[in-house]
């Protein structure tokens, strides 16, 4: 799959991005060259395994962003006390507000990784079934 079709969201650094553009390199050479089976499925296992614990991450850092998000907004709307003409009602709604955008943006990168890990997936059934 080509690159930019999974742009949206973060994109890894570049030395991230040139250590998989030497993986996808290594392995259309390795399932073009008889014998390297056994070295095509240590690859895509490998990187099977690193997906999944990066596609873990992300989800685990967008629960904790909105969960910060919400603690700080609760907190600086009930700090003075609950009243709406009180400016940290308004203040702690802003920040839920930035929080639950901020939440809603990174999911772009989560879908990257999620898409990348289903092709990988289906690169080991097909290298399976063969």
């Amino acid at each position: 799959m080509a690159d930019d079709e999974h742009s949206g969201g973060d994109d890894p650094p570049a030395s991230d991005r040139k250590q998989i553009r030497v993986a996808r390199a290594w392995l259309r050479a390795a399932l073009g060259a008889p014998g390297k089976e056994p070295e095509v499925m240590a690859l895509l296992l490998e990187e099977y395994r690193a997906l999944r614990a990066e596609f873990g991450q992300r989800v685990a850092a967008r629960l904790q962003l909105l969960g910060f998000a919400g603690i700080l907004s609760a907190v600086l709307a009930t700090a003075g006390g609950f009243r709406f003409d009180a400016q940290n009602l308004y203040v702690g709604m802003a920040v839920a507000m930035i929080g639950l955008w901020a939440w809603r943006t990174t999911n772009g990168a989560a879908q990257r990784v999620g898409r990348h890990l289903c092709d990988v997936e289906q690169r080991l059934n097909e290298h399976c079934a063969s």
